[in-house]
């Protein structure tokens, strides 16, 4: 309570210039800047004042004589040389990224060879099964999964077709995982079908 007691009050009518607190400065700070002020000046008198020296003519006769006579580069020859090493470098690259691509194209060739036999293999016991006039065969759920499986077969190929005319991207290998997997699945809910 103290506090807001000894807190002036709002008035306009307050003269607040008389309220502040006047500072001066000690008088050492105004002689530091003097100082600094006058070190100014007298080091730009006493700069013209420098002597000014030059070495003698055989001084400079001999760090003119060890200049010529450094043996300069040709840089025909760094050109030359730079050039064979990018062409070195490059051609390395190509045949390293020539080699990867092969054997990558090798391992899917394979790769997908095991799988379409396991799947060519499912499918013909899927049909050994509905030759024997399987009732599960006739059932509609059956002929929309069988229908599904051919026509994700199709969109396969047709993305095969076009990996091999253009080069694979990453969003067309992960299409294709997408279709195995759900190709995959349909062949299995098509077996469950048969099954039970």
């Amino acid at each position: 309570m103290n506090t807001l007691q000894n807190m002036p009050q709002k008035n306009k009518n307050i003269d607040w210039n008389k309220r502040l607190y006047l500072h001066q400065p000690d008088e050492d700070v105004w002689r530091k800047i003097e100082e600094k002020l006058d070190f100014e000046s007298k080091l730009s008198n006493c700069l013209c004042e420098l002597p000014v020296h030059y070495p003698d003519l055989a001084t400079w006769e001999k760090i003119s004589s060890n200049l010529h006579s450094k043996k300069t580069i040709n840089f025909k020859y760094l050109y030359v040389a730079a050039s064979i090493a990018v062409v070195i470098i490059t051609s390395t690259i190509m045949v390293q990224q020539f080699r990867k691509d092969k054997y990558i194209a090798t391992i899917t060739q394979k790769h997908s060879i095991s799988e379409n036999d396991l799947e060519e293999a499912a499918i013909a016991e899927i049909q050994t099964y509905c030759s024997t006039q399987m009732p599960a065969c006739e059932e509609s759920r059956f002929k929309e999964l069988m229908q599904l499986y051919e026509e994700l077969k199709a969109e396969e190929a047709q993305l095969n077709r076009a990996i091999q005319q253009f080069g694979d991207s990453p969003e067309m290998i992960q299409s294709i995982v997408k279709i195995e997997n759900l190709k995959s699945a349909t062949l299995q809910d098509m077996i469950i079908l048969i099954q039970s």
